[in-house]
Parts: structure tokens; sequence; C-alpha cells
């Protein structure tokens, strides 16, 4: 059955803005299979044909299909993926009918992923003291973890930690409504104080977050400089501390280490229980694979595991789009997932970790060649984005070739701040492994050949 006209319009415009962030050929590749099956007005009900499709979608682009959906449709949708078939499935099949909602009668669904719980969660040296944490303040909730800051770089598991203490939280409760939780990222707390502002509904607005028994925020380091956010939020904390509600917040960085930060919140952060989350060890990085492969249903040779887990060193979210296009590329060329063929498709995406005696000076030199740069300008405070691009790409090869820490690499460039350059690590690997801007693969093989010719 297909949707109703108007819903069809709907899903083709949030379709249009989608493509319009991501580009014409990766909307296409993740979104096209997809089937729109209408709205009830409070969700947007979409179906993949599979769970590798609906894991990678929810992990890499729930955000922004919510985003878009909300410019459409009103600042309270959420977007609902469900794999195709089976108990899995949203419905049957494409053909199967959607079921009638009537207005009311369907209570609305948690903004919780399904997929992020405890379970799912795999636990190592490296996460292993903030999971404790988040399992604290499930178990007692508004006591001397509160808050619970956690933070950490891109595609460590804040998000999929924050979910699962709702979940935890929900479950404890009975899940009957005895809990009253809310999961929010940071900008959407501002664009829903600015249209409450807008339309006189300020009141709503503050009850709607000040009377919850947990508050679940992602992302707070957008506060920064959100003069008339940071003032509400401010308010909200204390009014929530005061009844002893539990308040979690994540972050990719330390409250200490956020711009333009009122000293008032800042000292708030801190009050509890500050959390980081480091880069997975190579143990936890197979377990992780080994984990992912299952939920799909794939069996991973273990020499296929040891590759992955090699070659990705950073970014949880990383290998799990590696392995995701793995499987992608093994069933459209039927072909098996050995050892050879994952080394050709890692071949593209995620070059071969060699170690060469050049230094991270001479890896400067020979990034900011390329791109009609200098060394200064990569060492540089200067946050231009042709220059910003360049320093992520050079602070990634440094990793890369030489296997040095996160701290020397800061220090190498301009002593900055090993978050900062965890953030720019893992935003290449996404890249590279996403598929998701051709130009860093081109750039990454050019730059390497630069490299093996100096070095020869």
């Amino acid at each position: 059955m297909k949707p109703a006209k108007a819903e069809n319009k709907v899903w083709r415009e949030i379709l249009t803005r989608v493509a319009g962030e991501l580009g014409p050929k990766e909307a296409e590749t993740w979104f096209r299979p997809a089937v729109c099956y209408g709205t009830d007005g409070q969700v947007l009900y979409l179906e993949v044909p599979n769970n590798s499709f609906r894991d990678y979608i929810t992990t890499h682009y729930l955000g922004l299909l919510t985003e878009k959906a909300r410019e459409l449709l009103g600042p309270e949708v959420i977007v609902n993926v469900e794999a195709a078939g089976g108990q899995e499935g949203l419905f049957a099949g494409k053909n199967a009918p959607a079921p009638e909602i009537a207005a009311g009668s369907t209570p609305r669904p948690s903004k919780l992923n399904p997929i992020y719980t405890f379970d799912t969660f795999v636990v190592g040296r490296s996460n292993s003291f903030c999971h404790a944490a988040c399992r604290a303040v499930v178990a007692n909730p508004g006591t001397r973890y509160n808050p619970l800051f956690i933070y950490g770089g891109v595609g460590l598991g804040k998000t999929h930690l924050m979910h699962a203490v709702g979940h935890a939280s929900l479950e404890r409760g009975n899940g009957n409504g005895g809990l009253r939780i809310s999961y929010i990222s940071c900008d959407q707390f501002m664009n829903e104080m600015i249209a409450a502002v807008k339309n006189n509904k300020t009141d709503a607005f503050r009850r709607k977050f000040r009377n919850v028994d947990f508050l679940l925020v992602d992302d707070v380091q957008f506060l920064a400089g959100m003069e008339g956010t940071q003032v509400e939020f401010f308010h909200t904390f204390n009014a929530l501390y005061e009844t002893g509600a539990q308040i979690v917040l994540s972050s990719d960085r330390p409250p200490k280490d956020i711009p333009k930060l009122e000293e008032r919140l800042r000292t708030r952060f801190e009050w509890g229980l500050v959390a980081d989350i480091q880069p997975p060890d190579y143990e936890t990085r197979r377990a992780i694979i080994a984990r992912k492969a299952e939920t799909q249903g794939v069996r991973l040779p273990d020499d296929v595991a040891d590759v992955i887990a090699n070659r990705i060193t950073t970014n949880i979210r990383a290998i799990e789009g590696v392995l995701t296009r793995l499987v992608a590329a093994a069933s459209h060329n039927h072909a098996d997932i050995s050892r050879e063929f994952t080394l050709e498709v890692l071949g593209e995406i995620a070059p071969e970790d060699k170690r060469i005696s050049l230094s991270m000076d001479q890896l400067q030199e020979i990034t900011a060649k390329y791109f009609n740069l200098s060394r200064r300008d990569l060492i540089s405070k200067s946050r231009r984005a042709n220059i910003a691009h360049a320093r992520q790409i050079a602070m990634y090869l440094c990793r890369a070739k030489t296997g040095a820490s996160l701290s020397d690499i800061g220090l190498a460039f301009g002593n900055r701040d090993h978050t900062t350059v965890l953030y720019s690590l893992t935003k290449v690997e996404s890249e590279l492994a996403a598929g998701d801007d051709e130009s860093a693969t081109r750039i990454i093989k050019e730059l390497e050949n630069n490299i093996e010719r100096i070095k020869n």
C-alpha cells in the first residue's frame, strides 16, 4: 500500500533537503531503498530493506532525517526506522498495508533509540569507568553522580550510553510511565526554547523540562556562546537539581574546555562526576566488530575481524561503517567475506597503517605543500576552512605514519588539546569509511604516494 499523496510529497521534500546536505550520491545510496509509510502527526514511519540499513541509517543519519522532518512537520516529530520482514520489521513487507492509527489512540514512542541499550554496549578498558557511572545513576538517581557529565571524541559511544541510561531507567520504573524521562539534543533544546518564546509558550516549555525525573542532554558543548539558552538551561538545571532529578550530559570536551560557557554553568556541570571515554583498545575493537557482525547475522572470520580492528583505531562509528560497507560489497558481488576480499574493500577507504621513518615535522611539510600552504599555517590558530581541512588531514597522517600519541600530535600542531586531535582523526576516518567524501580518499592516496617517493 502506497503512502497518501500528501505524505509522499513530504517524504520527497525531506529527501531533497537531505540530499542538499549529503550530496545526491550518498542520499541515493542510503535512502532510495527506504519506504515511507506516512505519519500520525507525531512519528514519521520509515521501512528499510534489512537490519544493516536500519543500523547504519540510525547511527549516521537519524539526526539529519529528524531535523529535516521537523522543518516540514513540526518541532515534536520523531523518525522511526524499522527493518522489513520478520519481527524486526514494522510491516510484513512493502505491499502490506500500513496500520490504521486513530488520532490520540497510540501512545507516542520514546525518543530513545531502541538499539542503544546497555546490552548492546561493548565494555572495554577505554569506556568501563563511564559505563559503570551510567549504571550507577540508574541504580541511584539524583545522588552523588548528579550531574553525570560524559565527554569524549566523535563516535566513541557517548550517545549510546545516554540512551542506555534512559532505557534502563524506564525498565527500573516498570516502563509504565512511573518515571518521566526526557532525552534531547542541545540544539533541539535551543530550537524549542526559541519557538516557545516566539509563540508565547515559555511556561509550557519550562513545565516540559522541569517536571521530569531524568533529563538527558546530548552535545552540551553547543551551549557555547548561546547566552539566552544558557540562562534558560541554568534555571532548568537548578529546578531539577533541587527536586533530586537525575541530570546526564554529554559533550565532546570537558566543562573547563567549553568556550564562552558561563562560569555558573561550568561549575554546576562539575558538581557531580565528570567521566571521559577514550578511543577503544584493540580488544574492545575486536569485541565491537564481533557484536556488530552477530547482530547482522554475518559470519565473520577471525582474520577479517583482525584486519578491520588493526585498520580503524579511533572511531567506533567508523568501525561500524566499514563493516556495513563490507557486508554490502560482499552481497553486491556475491563474494565470501575473506581476508583478501576485505583487504580489497578496505584498500579504498582505510589505507594500511605503515610506520615510516618520517617525523611529524616532515609530514606537516608534505601536507602543507600539497595544499599550497606553509607548515606555519598548519600549526597556527587559524580556523579558515581550507587550513582546518589540511590540518585534519595532516593530523591523520601523523597518527597513521608515526603512531604518535594524541597529546604528542596536539603539541606538534600548536599545542592543541588531545580532544581536538581526536576529533580530527575521527572526522577523517569517518569520511574514508563511509565513503561520503571521495576527495578524502583521493587526497590521502596522493599524499601517501608523495610520502613514499620521499621515503625511497
